[in-house]
């Protein structure tokens, strides 16, 4: 019964966490990011744009809010040419970045990542933020050379993805609101947008890794998965790796090493697509927590890559 139980809560939406940022830190991210996000939205995108589109995409502009329904929130408004940034949502994918990179330079198993980002994603857990929830201390943790360049370069590659993908929503003219095999289609070609940005770049969407990650255990899966709005479905996230694996020149031209840089594209196409594999297995989706709850359990969180 209990395994039924966990199969069916699967099934559906869960509720949304509080906000797990204080005032303070909203503050720090409005002061020392904002700008930055503002000249990337209207400036640095637009410029990877067709002629054609960049005076309308230069029309654009971002709003930014202190909190979405979820820590991953970020959104368009057609009517009134907006982008919606949540502060909360930049400083929580800013942390996520550091984490990543953090495991990354000590080796630690990465499950335990996914076991804080099920039980505050997906069962609305009050996990607090991310550093916080593994007992790291932020600055400390950028004193590393190698988790600062890492972090920075997640961060920077992942929130230009999802700013990209949202612009890719207005100039495609998408209409807010639909469901199923229609809010699929608006949101790949969304994500073939973002990567045009990229591909005119020459620079890889590393940071599109977490998203997805993460964003996999906000989304409803099953039978609900067909009412959600804003689906990270396996079509998607395969479809992005798709076409990083069929040409990972078009997204590593401007990098120093052009070989190092294609191979960094494989890696990250090559990633995307074990996690479209993972989230396309109805099984795999209901078992995996179950697994992460027995050896990754969220109450061992500060034990699992101390600094």
């Amino acid at each position: 019964m209990p395994w039924l139980i966990l199969a069916l809560a699967l099934l559906l939406p869960r509720p949304a966490p509080a906000q797990i940022y204080s005032e303070a830190d909203l503050d720090v991210v409005r002061g020392s990011m904002a700008d930055n996000l503002e000249l990337m939205a209207t400036v640095d995108i637009p410029k990877a744009l067709p002629v054609s589109l960049r005076a309308r995409a230069s029309g654009v502009s971002i709003v930014f809010t202190d909190a979405g329904d979820n820590p991953l929130a970020f959104w368009s408004r057609p009517d009134r040419q907006t982008i919606h940034v949540p502060l909360e949502s930049v400083r929580f994918f800013d942390d996520l970045s550091i984490l990543f990179a953090w495991f990354e330079r000590n080796g630690c198993r990465g499950e335990y990542i996914q076991s804080y980002l099920y039980a505050l994603l997906r069962e609305g857990r009050p996990m607090g933020p991310p550093l916080a929830a593994f007992g790291l201390d932020r600055g400390a943790a950028l004193r590393d050379a190698f988790v600062d360049d890492v972090s920075g370069k997640l961060l920077k590659s992942g929130i230009q993805f999802i700013l990209a993908h949202e612009m890719g929503h207005l100039m495609l003219d998408h209409r807010p609101g639909l469901t199923g095999a229609a809010s699929q289609r608006q949101e790949m070609a969304a994500d073939d947008f973002a990567l045009d940005v990229f591909a005119e770049q020459g620079a890889p969407p590393a940071g599109a890794v977490i998203y997805f990650l993460a964003g996999r255990w906000r989304d409803p899966i099953g039978a609900s998965a067909l009412e959600s709005t804003h689906p990270v479905s396996p079509d998607r996230i395969a479809a992005v790796a798709r076409r990083m694996a069929e040409s990972p020149g078009d997204f590593s031209f401007a990098e120093p090493d052009r070989e190092n840089g294609r191979q960094q594209v494989m890696m990250i196409a090559r990633e995307l697509g074990r996690i479209a594999a993972l989230t396309s297995d109805e099984q795999m989706l209901t078992l995996l927590p179950i697994g992460l709850k027995d050896e990754f359990p969220p109450e061992a969180l500060r034990m699992a890559c101390p600094g």
